[in-house]
């Protein structure tokens, strides 16, 4: 489970849980078109995301994300 961040357009910081993984050195994870996420993602890429795993470890990476269509493999 990851906790990614937007931005709205006003400025407000959106954090919401989505199913990911980790693949190759980079974080995949998914939503349905037109959700808010990918409305957010379509203007504004700059995310960041943490992954934790229990209280010993957490993983935090900022950069720019990526929408990749369905049909690509």
């Amino acid at each position: 489970m990851l906790a990614v961040a937007t931005v709205t357009a006003d400025g407000r910081p959106l954090v919401r849980p989505v199913d990911g993984l980790f693949y190759r050195g980079e974080f995949w994870f998914g939503s349905a078109p037109g959700s808010v996420l990918m409305r957010h993602l379509a203007v504004r890429p700059p995310v960041s995301a943490v992954h934790t795993v229990g209280e010993h470890l957490a993983v935090t990476v900022h950069g720019e994300a990526a929408v990749v269509p369905d049909d690509e493999p």
